[in-house]
Order: structure tokens, then C-alpha cells, then sequence
């Protein structure tokens, strides 16, 4: 028998895009306001969810780390809240290098247009910093998982999780919405002396 312990979370699910969405998600590239971050683009405004044109669209986004919140980190007396978003644009031959997102709690991913490239993740550890020759790959000794995802596809992840983009083959740029979270409300307790409110 294996016992599988400690699944990393990962959430995947579905946003419908709206056309004025997609109009304004295509405009931003277009007015040239971004530079480039380790081998992508990334627009310069980091705090894109914050535009009032997008607050029905940040309000679905918080429906998502609702969920997340509820079902995989399984807390009350907090919520997660964004508190950075930026758009990043993979031109040809463009990739996103491994990273992971320090300073957050939960990062998530939307993806804005057709075909986009799948998100790998990395393991955090190696569990088999001894290892010999591997002749059969499974799902516990493989130091990677890509996530196969598709346009308006939603993936939340622990933030210190090690992920990155393959380099982008086609001649269509890519575009796709990155945030940061943090948790807002009252951490730990009174009585056991860990008592932390974050407003």
C-alpha cells in the first residue's frame, strides 16, 4: 500500500471572460507600459485588479480564493485578499524562469488568451537527493507536474510552490493575469498566545 501524504494544493477552475474583459486585457498590452522581467514581459502597473474597471472581475477572482480558503486551507476568522496583480505578455520565444512568490500567502494565475502555455510546478523538496538512475517515472519520484490549462482557466497554488512557463514556440503573445495574496482578519488566538489581527 502507498499512503499519500501532504498532497500539494493546487486549485484549477473556470472564469468566463467577458468581451469588455478581453478588450481591456488586449488594450493594456497595446499601450506599451510594461518591461521585461527574466525572459517575459510584465506590465509596470502591479496592482492591475485595483483598476475600477475590473471590480466585477476582481469580485470573481475573490469568489476563487474563497473557495480555496474554505476547502483547501480549511481557516476561519481570515480571508485572502489580493494585494498585488500584474499582466505578463510571452512573446516568441519568450518563458517565465522557475520562481516562487515570496511575501504571499496564495498566488493565482489567469489565463486571458487562446492557447495558452501550461503551468509546470516544481517540487519544493527533493526527495531523493541520492538518486539513481530512474527507469520508471511515477508520481512520487517526477520533480515536476504540468498543469494543462486553457483561455480563462483560474490555478491557485501555495505561493512558495516553484513553478514556471516552457518558452513560448508560436508567433501569438500570451497573455495571462498573476496575483499575490495576503490574509486580512484575526490569526491564531488570545488563550494559546498567538494572537496576530492583520487589517
Amino acid at each position: 500500500m502507498i499512503l499519500e501524504v501532504f498532497p500539494e494544493p493546487i486549485y484549477q477552475s473556470e472564469m468566463v471572460l467577458s468581451e469588455s474583459e478581453l478588450s481591456y486585457f488586449s488594450s493594456a498590452r497595446e499601450k506599451g507600459d510594461y518591461r521585461n522581467v527574466y525572459g517575459n514581459s510584465t506590465s509596470n502597473d502591479s496592482f492591475v485588479l485595483n483598476d475600477p474597471q475590473l471590480a466585477e472581475f476582481k469580485q470573481r477572482v475573490q469568489m476563487h480564493l474563497d473557495a480555496y480558503l474554505q476547502f483547501v486551507i480549511g481557516a476561519g476568522g481570515v480571508s485572502l485578499q489580493v494585494t498585488q496583480s500584474w499582466l505578463n505578455f510571452n512573446d516568441y520565444a519568450s518563458s517565465h524562469h522557475t520562481h516562487t512568490h515570496v511575501n504571499s500567502i496564495v498566488s493565482g494565475v489567469i489565463y486571458l488568451t487562446p492557447d495558452p502555455a501550461p503551468l509546470v510546478v516544481f517540487r519544493k523538496h527533493d526527495y531523493f537527493p541520492i538518486r539513481p538512475m530512474i527507469t520508471n517515472m511515477t508520481e512520487y519520484n517526477n520533480p515536476m507536474k504540468v498543469i494543462k490549462v486553457k483561455q480563462g482557466d483560474i490555478v491557485l497554488f501555495p505561493s512558495q510552490m516553484p513553478h514556471g512557463v516552457e518558452q513560448n514556440k508560436t508567433n501569438k503573445t500570451r497573455t495571462s493575469l498573476a496575483f499575490n495574496t495576503f490574509y486580512k482578519g484575526v490569526l491564531g488566538s488570545e488563550k494559546n498566545l498567538t494572537y496576530l489581527e492583520i487589517s
